[in-house]
């Protein structure tokens, strides 16, 4: 592999299993307990932890590992084999300059461990330490925090409390209900989701505020601080934009869905949001509601691991960057796949899970795009490697020879002394 091409990302999340005990005749073990490769326990698993690298310039991807626990996994789980697969990884020649997660708590707390361990080496003398940085083994690795699960979480807290951001200056408050009206208004002005923080519906949102439009029967007006929540959506907009930008220009009017390279406005971006980041808080509406909830604080490490990571390449001498890549996309995908296995399979056991694992990567994700799931897709179609690597074998001469089956297995005695019937049952279901 060229050097580019070695440079990737960890990215590691986990899905719900259901708790389900299964005997695995090869193994001739009981499935279904909690379970991290090294050490079994009595608890029955309900969750499965995987970890995934993903190339950044050369779209590939391969899940490397994956473990059984109740509940989710912990902290020091999860530290532990962050720290092996880094190892490994670092091993067989390839660069882990980032690691991308999403907010859960365990998350969090393994990568503040993680981060802890670094600085406490640094101040020991034993390694040199950037900002937040992670150090395994000289290897400095970026962590941050998935944007669009970021996105999310400031949607689902604007939709139950106001938003106060000061922006050039200017304090302004941000309403859901802002958007309510827009959609009672006209409702084609409206999409849902991530896409609810675009410039379109901005502009719709700050158009009907100017000019305080109604409703057809009158019932509802758009009041004139609506601006005020067109500029959030606006600023958001901006914002996405610049850390799920590939390779090429997404369209016209829309640079920062390009590559971050030395001259784009992304570094100013990230600066920007990270001032108003700062001083955003929520309005908070109940006893409880919290005015600044953990995603603010994730977001600013985000961005500024981003203008880390920005910094590093261009030292190295790489031109330009997808920002899009630094996400956990290919693994939702993979989530998916696993999920859409015998049609429907949305809440697998730890047996069925293991092996759909297998059979994707048998299958090289041969359909590498989830249908009807909730991320775009990662377009890595290809794994690092492929079972062909496995089952192959060198000749003196170079060239590869896969290894004929010489003898066939034998058919258990069991299924020769049944009826004709039954047999013929046999050969039909099994093709």
């Amino acid at each position: 592999m060229k050097e580019e091409e070695k440079i990737c990302m960890l990215l590691f999340d986990e899905m719900s299993l259901s708790s389900q005990l299964t005997y695995t005749y090869p193994l001739d073990i009981v499935q279904g307990f909690e379970d991290d490769g090294e050490r079994r326990t009595q608890d029955i698993a309900d969750h499965v932890q995987v970890f995934m690298l993903r190339g950044v310039f050369k779209k590939w991807k391969l899940p490397v590992a994956f473990n059984f626990s109740k509940s989710s996994t912990n902290a020091a789980t999860i530290v532990k084999l962050y720290k092996d697969i880094v190892k490994k990884a670092n091993a067989v020649g390839l660069k882990v300059i980032a690691s991308v997660c999403d907010q859960g708590s365990t998350n969090m707390r393994a990568v503040r461990m993680l981060q802890e361990e670094t600085r406490a080496n640094a101040l020991r003398g034993n390694i040199t330490s950037v900002d937040d940085t992670i150090n395994i083994d000289g290897q400095v690795i970026v962590h941050l925090y998935d944007p669009t699960h970021m996105l999310k979480c400031l949607r689902n807290n604007l939709l139950i409390k106001p938003l106060k951001f000061t922006e050039d200056g200017v304090t302004k408050v941000a309403k859901w209900e802002h958007l309510i009206d827009a959609y009672c208004i006209d409702s084609s002005a409206v999409s849902m989701c991530s896409q609810v923080f675009s410039k379109s519906v901005a502009a719709a949102v700050n158009l009907m505020s100017r000019n305080n439009c109604q409703t057809v029967d009158k019932t509802k007006t758009m009041p004139s601080e609506g601006q005020q929540t067109a500029n959030l959506f606006l600023f958001l907009d901006d914002l996405f934009d610049s850390v799920n930008g590939g390779m090429t220009i997404y369209k016209p009017g829309k640079t920062l869905r390009g590559p971050v390279t030395p001259t784009s406005r992304h570094n100013y971006i990230w600066s920007r949001a990270i001032a108003i980041f700062e001083n955003m808080e929520y309005i908070p509406i109940k006893p409880g509601d919290k005015s600044r909830p953990a995603v603010l604080q994730s977001w600013i490490e985000t961005l500024k691991g981003f203008k880390v990571i920005r910094h590093r390449l261009f030292q190295k001498g790489y031109k330009n960057f997808p920002a899009r890549a630094f996400n956990q996309d290919a693994l939702e995908n993979f989530f998916g796949q696993i999920r859409q296995h015998d049609m429907r399979n949305i809440n697998p056991s730890c047996n069925t899970f293991t092996q759909y694992y297998k059979t994707l990567l048998v299958n090289n994700f041969v359909s590498y795009k989830s249908r009807n799931f909730n991320c775009e897709d990662d377009e890595c179609s290809n794994l690092l490697t492929d079972v062909r690597t496995f089952i192959s074998q060198k000749q003196e001469n170079g060239r590869e020879k896969i290894p004929e089956l010489t003898e066939y297995p034998a058919i258990p005695r069991r299924f020769l002394l049944r009826s004709d019937i039954e047999l013929f049952a046999i050969a039909y279901i099994s093709g």
